[in-house]
């Protein structure tokens, strides 16, 4: 599998009226070589984007556009307790849906492959993100789930993968009841 080199940089666009920061990592290549595909990448409650560069760079590292949305700025969070996690989640929905946007738009970035990595709060984001938005091509979770208030919402399916033993994997799948549990073979062709 052929290795890159990465660039890191920083992006900001306006969603809601509020400027959001975006952490790029990109894989080096040579002019006119094919998109990559992209992997938006979700920190938790405790926040923590800058914490998410140690598994950033090794996905950029084999040819993956890694995006790390600072999606608190929307709310002004710092970090989220649960209060204010409910208030705020469709305000950070609708963000993550405006970073799938400029994702899909940047020339790197093959838009027809654009997945998702989500811890804990990022990764209820990232599943309820593409059980509706079917740009949205593939999730990885770490103790996350589907709220139930997104379930009546569903329009699409996307492969999941769990870190959860298959036993427990199979279990929590089902009660998504959106998911289908994939290998690693089938993510690495996101």
């Amino acid at each position: 599998m052929e290795t890159y080199s990465v660039s890191e940089l920083s992006l900001s666009f306006v969603s809601g009226g509020k400027t959001i920061a975006i952490d790029c990592f990109l894989p080096k290549s040579d002019p006119g070589q094919s998109r990559f595909p992209a992997i938006l990448t979700l920190h938790g409650s405790g926040g923590g984007h800058d914490t998410l560069a140690e598994t950033a760079r090794p996905l950029a590292e084999q040819g993956f556009c890694v995006y790390v949305p600072h999606y608190f700025d929307r709310t002004g969070t710092v970090e989220a307790q649960m209060p204010a996690m409910f208030l705020n989640f469709p305000l950070w929905m609708k963000t993550l849906w405006d970073v799938v946007s400029l994702i899909a738009q940047q020339p790197a970035v093959d838009g027809r492959r654009i997945g998702a990595l989500g811890f804990s709060l990022g990764a209820y984001l990232a599943l309820s993100l593409a059980s509706i938005d079917a740009r949205v091509q593939a999730v990885a979770e770490y103790f996350g789930g589907l709220p139930r208030e997104i379930r009546p919402f569903r329009t699409s399916r996307v492969p999941l993968f769990s870190p959860l033993p298959e036993s427990a994997r199979l279990s929590h799948t089902f009660s998504l009841g959106c998911m289908a549990v994939v290998n690693s073979s089938t993510a690495a062709r996101l």
